[in-house]
């Protein structure tokens, strides 16, 4: 995995470093070979003149190289063209300059000091993939090979810096790969940090809003429970048995509301912890949805709405029991919470095969004719984070938290929710599940 984001940030960093570095280095060796350096022969004056040209060339590269990687970075072209190619140039200058140093010293001596450090100081300052350092680090040798052999005049001597000089190059090699792998691994490391950070943060704002809805409509329902327990308590309807009826129907919906928010608070956290188990078994579609349908006919009756169980009765399906029971509840109860009273809610079966691939879908599509939603509300219908709190057709409350659940529980089956719906036409709510 190459984040190349992050190596160029940290070559274009190394660059200036070294190019700034480099400038005075070189820049005190000219001075000190110029004005210091005490001349006996005209072969020691031949490698003098040789190594100021080579200082003073280095010297204006570098400070060119420096000037641009400070321009990318202040202008933050970091992902640009030149970020990305001037830690080659940076290279091949500063292992060229350590080069043509020890090449010329070889005409006096048999140091190999600045090819020394020019090899691990590169590769320990810049990036580079392995398998171009190689490439780099062989081109560099052979010119360092035959350069010593043109210009160290002891023929023992000259194998013993060929093989000093190989050992230099390949404990390069070898820094330039420690550098690389452990720079990719922090690179890595940091990246997973961010964006376990990022997610926490998401994580957290959304658990803050979806709270702050909770906290609103759990207030409703409470409210209306307590009110209504008031009227009960102070007898005002007595005398009036439709009344009474009808409030204890009111307190009745305020209850149930209450009960079904919570079992799903509930699930939710039990999910997020991952502390609900996965236990699928085989199970008769049609007799799942009528054991869910008859739990919701009391709520069903008090708005005289009719659920038709359209469903194959031979079809089964591999699902957790408890799961899809609260799949088909939520979806059962919203259906209801907004179709109107005297209304209809039919629940279809059709078995699919994706000829894309070798499995075989159940697909569960609970129908009503309700208040239907518009396209902003169908965006975020599935997330906890922009919950809105519609209300029924009676006016019943509620987070939109089931809708989640179900969602979260349809992936763990391996399968998919899809909805259709358009405002004061009614919704679609389809279900896949793999046979």
């Amino acid at each position: 995995m190459i984040i190349k984001n992050e190596i160029r940030r940290a070559n274009l960093l190394g660059s200036i470093l070294i190019s700034g570095l480099s400038v005075l280095v070189a820049s005190i060796v000219l001075l000190f070979y110029r004005y210091s350096f005490t001349i006996n022969t005209s072969i020691e004056m031949a490698f003098v003149d040789k190594v100021v040209l080579v200082n003073s060339y280095t010297i204006i590269a570098f400070f060119v190289l420096f000037l641009i990687g400070n321009y990318v970075w202040r202008y933050r072209a970091k992902n640009s063209y030149i970020a990305a190619i001037l830690p080659y140039i940076v290279f091949i200058t500063l292992m060229q300059w350590g080069t043509l140093t020890t090449i010329y010293a070889q005409t006096i001596g048999t140091s190999l000091t600045a090819f020394l450090m020019a090899s691990l100081l590169a590769p320990m300052s810049l990036l580079i993939r392995p398998l171009n350092l190689f490439v780099l680090l062989s081109i560099t040798y052979a010119l360092f090979y035959f350069g010593i052999s043109y210009t160290q005049v002891y023929p023992h001597q000259l194998f013993f810096n060929a093989i000093n000089g190989l050992c230099i190059t390949f404990i390069a090699f070898a820094s330039g790969i420690i550098s690389w792998n452990s720079s990719m691994a922090r690179f890595i490391q940091g990246r997973l940090l961010a964006q376990s950070t990022r997610e926490l943060k998401k994580a957290n704002t959304s658990k803050d809003r979806f709270f702050s809805i909770l906290a609103h409509d759990l207030k409703g329902p409470i409210s209306s429970t307590l009110a209504l327990a008031e009227l009960l308590e102070m007898g005002s309807f007595e005398d009036d048995e439709a009344e009474r009826k009808k409030v204890y129907r009111l307190l009745q919906n305020s209850l149930y509301n209450s009960s079904k928010l919570l079992d799903n608070v509930l699930l939710w956290a039990r999910n997020q912890g991952g502390n609900i188990t996965y236990s699928p078994v085989q199970l008769n579609l049609h007799q799942t949805v009528e054991s869910c349908i008859e739990v919701l006919k009391i709520v069903a009756a008090h708005k005289d709405i009719t659920i038709n169980n359209l469903t194959d009765q031979d079809i089964s399906i591999f699902a957790d029991q408890d799961m899809i029971h609260t799949v088909f509840r939520n979806l059962l109860s919203n259906a209801i919470k907004f179709t109107p009273n005297l209304g209809e809610v039919q629940v279809l079966s059709e078995q699919i095969k994706d000829e894309s691939s070798p499995k075989e879908f159940i697909s569960i599509t609970v129908v009503d004719h309700g208040i239907g939603m518009d396209n902003t509300t169908l965006e975020n219908l599935f997330t906890i984070d922009n919950k809105s709190t519609a209300l029924g057709t009676n006016n019943e409350t509620g987070t939109g938290l089931g809708l989640v659940l179900c969602k979260e529980f349809i992936e763990k089956h391996g399968g998919s929710i899809q909805v259709q719906s358009a405002k004061n036409k009614g919704s679609k709510f389809t279900v896949s599940l793999p046979v």
